[in-house]
């Protein structure tokens, strides 16, 4: 992989663990997000036995948007957003590994039936967990942000494209049709999805633990 190069549509600090992965790999890491996020004017806190949320965007604008009750639950989507979590001063209750049939099958046996969940998430949420979970729970959909392309972001030519997200994977992709893609990967099962819907080939890679 020496000399290689990798865009990621997430932004990374220098200190980021996912950098340090990806450079530990031989590749030269170049990162942003391809998305604009903007609060979404939420109605008010559901009342609920646990906020869940989807992502680390999700558990800012929560935070920012309402008091949250200390007796109500937290629940993560994975590491990263436990981390988030954290930042805000709550301990998550129930941390995810970010896949979302796991995710609902880990929740559904930390959950008893009827627990009312208001899922912290943006307005095209895909709702997994919620809808994998059926009628165990009372789901309340809680939508606290937006995410758009940002038609002027750049996206840097590299040998590797790292997709986070369908929307992402979106605007990465927009000069691309499959035969003319670089090498695809992809966080997880959505966004896999995503592309082969497409005619996208793509690689799962798994993140370093603790993101």
């Amino acid at each position: 992989m020496g000399g290689r190069t990798i865009f990621v549509t997430r932004d990374l600090g220098p200190d980021d663990p996912w950098r340090a992965a990806l450079e530990a790999a031989g590749l030269a890491v170049r990162a942003r997000s391809l998305l604009r996020f903007e609060a979404e004017a939420p109605g008010p806190l559901p009342d609920c036995d646990w906020i869940f949320a989807y992502s680390r965007n999700a558990v800012r604008f929560a935070a920012a948007a309402a008091e949250l009750p200390a007796r109500v639950l937290i629940g993560a989507m994975g590491p990263g957003t436990a981390e988030a979590w954290r930042q805000t001063s709550r301990q998550p209750d129930f941390v995810g590994d970010g896949d979302p049939a796991g995710v609902a099958q880990a929740f559904r046996q930390a959950t008893p039936r009827g627990a009312r969940v208001a899922f912290a998430q943006a307005a095209d949420s895909r709702r997994s967990v919620e809808r994998a979970l059926g009628d165990h729970l009372v789901a309340l959909p809680w939508i606290v942000y937006r995410s758009t392309p940002d038609l002027a972001a750049v996206v840097d030519p590299a040998d590797v494209f790292l997709l986070t997200s369908p929307l992402n994977a979106g605007a990465a992709l927009r000069a691309h049709t499959p035969a003319t893609a670089p090498e695809l990967w992809v966080l997880g099962p959505t966004t896999a999805t995503w592309c082969a819907e497409r005619g996208y080939r793509t690689a799962i890679w798994t993140p370093p633990a603790g993101r």
